[in-house]
């Protein structure tokens, strides 16, 4: 089981560092070149469900993260939301590529990059929400043990 899971793990890995490589292969591309882009041009992330933030963070850190193995540290997860967010945020892609999007991609293309955008966003609340119940539970734990 521990073999699947760190299995399902390293494929996680390889998808997103695949999907930095694509994305920075893009990038590169539209300095130099002024081929259209279209739909499948894109290099889309290769998870968008409720975990896409963590799992990001945790690849990109590669396991030097402070908490190590690969693990998500909230800096990590911050650092990948601010990332994602000027990558997918719908005016920063079209500022980026509107001019080189295909005609017939584009309308499908910028719907999905707001899809992804907006999931992104509320992954982030999602976090940040955490975070803050964590940080009460642990003050309200230091505050107990303060008062025995």
């Amino acid at each position: 089981k521990e073999q699947r899971s760190a299995e399902r793990s390293a494929e996680k890995t390889r998808q997103w560092a695949a999907h930095e490589a694509a994305w920075d292969a893009l990038i590169t591309a539209s300095v130099t070149c002024s081929d259209p882009v279209t739909h499948a041009g894109v290099p889309w992330p290769p998870n968008t469900g409720k975990r896409m933030l963590v799992e990001a963070s945790s690849s990109s850190s590669g396991g030097s993260s402070s908490s190590g193995g690969g693990t998500a540290t909230a800096a990590d997860v911050r650092a990948t939301y601010r990332r994602f967010m000027l990558r997918w945020h719908p005016d920063k892609f079209a500022a980026r590529f509107a001019h080189r999007l295909e005609d017939a991609d584009r309308e499908l293309v910028m719907q999905r990059v707001s899809t992804i955008s907006q999931v992104v966003k509320e992954q982030w609340g999602k976090w940040e929400e955490m975070l803050k119940t964590n940080a009460a539970a642990a003050a309200a734990a230091a505050a107990a043990a303060g008062s025995v």
